[in-house]
């Protein structure tokens, strides 16, 4: 497999200083006014997504005969010991199950946050759109490399994850727009963690990590605090 639109870490992170600041013309209270339905995803036509250790999991759950055990294969002191054999996984596959990752985590931060702080009486939801993703992975580059041959250089050095992304807020019955949060960078240190259990900024995944910062900055715009 090959990843589609593969980014270079170096431009998500620097949109990390691109913080909204520019407030919106809205009243607070016709924001508070909001009742916040749910929230959707979408990746942008020209999203480009880089997640190799989702690929992985993808290309361990389908190959014949089950997960290769990497320990395994690099203990056994056989040089003769063959590759693991390859795993195809399309671009459109890879990016479905990257915009499902991302939705659920979505549901999981920023819902519940918008909901309970929006809870007026206009349905309204939240459109969130992903314009880049990069989740670094030291394991998963290594376990992906043997997968598929992506040469790991130039990403081993690279230490935080990174996105972008915009949220529209639509009229839930008739869909016209009302406010549109800028696209705006958002990082956290590192990829994948040890998970602990615990969620918010310690949480494992770091997408979730992203999602809380994007919740804490988003809803100081909208309520303009």
């Amino acid at each position: 497999m090959k990843l589609p639109s593969i980014i270079a870490p170096a431009l998500l992170l620097g949109l990390a200083a691109c913080v909204t600041t520019t407030p919106h013309n809205l009243n607070v209270d016709d924001v508070r006014a909001f009742n916040i339905q749910r929230v959707d995803v979408a990746f942008a036509p020209e999203a480009r997504i880089i997640w190799p250790t989702l690929a992985n999991e993808m290309a361990e759950a389908r190959r014949p005969g089950g997960p290769v055990r990497m320990p395994d294969v690099a203990g056994s002191g056989d040089v003769g010991t063959p590759a693991p054999p390859k795993v195809e996984i399309s671009p459109t596959e890879y990016k479905a199950q990257a915009m499902a990752r991302v939705t659920d985590k979505a549901r999981k931060v920023l819902q519940p946050s918008l909901k309970a702080k929006l809870a007026g009486t206009r349905p309204v939801v939240a459109r969130m759109t992903v314009h880049h993703l990069f989740v670094p992975s030291m394991g998963g580059m290594i376990a992906y490399g043997v997968v598929t041959g992506l040469l790991v250089g130039p990403y081993a050095g690279t230490l935080d994850s990174g996105m972008s992304v915009s949220v529209d807020f639509v009229d839930a019955r008739t869909g016209a727009p009302i406010l549109s949060y800028p696209k705006t960078g958002l990082t956290t240190q590192g990829g994948h963690r040890v998970d602990w259990g615990t969620t918010g900024t310690l949480a494992a995944d770091p997408v979730e990590r992203m999602l809380t910062g994007l919740d804490g900055q988003l809803s100081s715009w909208l309520l303009k605090s």
